[in-house]
């Protein structure tokens, strides 16, 4: 990949694994709850950290796999987590928005639960960092696209949340998150990405 392609690479990707902090920031937002600027930055840092850890996992498994099969594995690993994703929003249940909702009291995002909150966040990216590495994404780069983009989606879901008191969008991001999984990974086996 040129400088170019890994870096629209990392960007897809880093979006791509972060839009469910978008629905996270927006949950708190709708409840009315306060998210200090160093709750955000811990998950950020967890979220940066786990992708650059990820990545290198991968590319040492991509060490023991032919060249051809491992670029061939990381893009289906890829586009397999994204339509689990979108499975997984399908059957999703919707009561969660309800009982957000339902609360109007103003509560403070802990440091603690912010770093716990952050590690159930990139728990469910590793899959998709073990992918990219596989299939040889730069670390440095995805890893801060990484970090940046939890910023971003924790922080603007955050200010959406308080500026809408409705029902947060995590059909549609979890659609839009598997999609573009599924997009990035079908470029990576194509070669065109």
């Amino acid at each position: 990949m040129n400088l170019l392609e890994s870096v629209l690479s990392s960007i897809v990707l880093s979006l791509s694994t972060n839009l469910d902090n978008l629905t996270v920031g927006m949950s708190y937002g709708l409840r009315n709850w306060i998210v200090p600027t160093s709750a955000n930055f811990a998950i950020a840092i967890l979220s940066g950290l786990s992708t650059w850890i990820s990545i290198h996992l991968g590319d040492k498994i991509r060490h023991y796999l032919p060249n051809s099969l491992a670029g061939y594995l990381g893009s289906l690993i890829l586009i397999i987590i994204g339509i689990l994703s979108i499975w997984q929003t399908l059957i999703s249940d919707s009561s969660e928005t309800a009982e957000l909702n339902s609360q109007n009291s103003i509560n403070r995002l802990s440091l603690r639960t912010a770093i716990l909150l952050g590690l159930g966040l990139t728990i469910t990216n590793l899959g998709t960092g073990v992918g990219a590495g596989i299939a040889e994404f730069n670390a440095i780069l995805t890893s801060f696209f990484s970090f940046c983009s939890s910023l971003l989606t924790i922080g603007g879901g955050y200010w959406l949340g308080k500026q809408f008191n409705q029902k947060p969008l995590g059909i549609e991001l979890g659609l839009i998150a598997g999609l573009l999984l599924i997009i990035l990974g079908g470029f990576n086996l194509s070669g065109e990405f």
